[in-house]
């Protein structure tokens, strides 16, 4: 999507935007949480398929500083719903799986207790 139509999709009033499916050229490091219009996007790190394919792009695409929030994919097409429990085994407890709407919660707290610059 263009920068103009995402804002203009952004003006419609959501609260949270998560962009794309599954990580594709336009995700970068520093896009991956972007705010567009005063609304959170969010665009997936992960490309889908196996449970160690998903582990390993979250780790890869988990930034450095904390708190951290990714959107991982999980479609229906490419992941079976036995795959999440190992995805969350496998990351360990340093990593909280939250749905959609925590997650653009978290991000707007996370935001009001950073200090100002």
């Amino acid at each position: 999507m263009t920068p103009d139509k995402m804002e203009a999709f952004c003006r419609l009033g959501f609260k949270g935007v998560f962009a794309n499916y599954h990580r594709s050229f336009i995700t970068s490091l520093h896009n991956q949480v972007e705010e567009v219009a005063g609304v959170p996007v969010f665009r997936a790190c992960n490309q889908g398929g196996s449970v160690e394919a998903t582990v390993k792009d979250i780790r890869q695409w988990t930034p450095k500083a904390r708190p951290a929030f990714l959107y991982v994919s999980l479609t229906n097409w490419h992941t079976r719903m036995e795959y999440v429990q190992a995805i969350i085994t496998n990351l360990g407890p340093e990593y909280v799986p939250v749905l959609p709407d925590q997650l653009v919660g978290l991000y707007w707290q996370a935001k009001e207790a950073r200090p100002a610059r």
